[in-house]
């Protein structure tokens, strides 16, 4: 009788798959209307209260993405599907992208970026709330 077990390793990196595919998904992005919340605080009113003189968890970031060609000089992607994920697995931005851009704003903490492009998916882990914030590069496959 042969042993009926998977590998435990093959399991993590296939769930790992399933749920960033299923974390990107194919659908096209539309914005969504949120009223405030206590997680989403409202604008500063003030023009005297500027972005560094907020405390470091109420200060905001934007997240550079930009498309560049691949190592061995294929084209770069000319869309790019993005989520950016908080730490509790909450979705504050899902969009599609063609070219340079910031993403944002968002608030100090830990962020998973998923992205998709050329049919491909990818991540990133990222901490926001020191300088500089960092960029993403998204390179093109063959």
């Amino acid at each position: 009788m042969e042993n009926n077990k998977l590998n435990p390793q093959v399991i993590r990196r296939f769930m790992k798959a399933a749920a960033i595919a299923f974390a990107v998904g194919s659908a096209p992005a539309m914005a969504k209307n949120r009223p405030n919340s206590p997680d989403r605080p409202e604008p500063p009113r003030s023009s005297a209260e500027s972005p560094a003189a907020r405390k470091p968890s109420e200060q905001r970031f934007h997240l550079a993405l930009r498309p560049a060609r691949g190592i061995q000089g294929e084209p770069a992607p000319e869309q790019i599907r993005v989520r950016v994920l908080d730490a509790r697995g909450r979705c504050h931005i899902d969009t599609t992208v063609s070219g340079p851009c910031r993403l944002g704003p968002l608030t100090a903490g830990e962020y998973m970026v998923l992205f998709k492009a050329q049919g491909r998916f990818d991540w990133r882990r990222l901490t926001l709330g020191e300088f500089p914030v960092p960029e993403i590069l998204v390179r093109g496959v063959a």
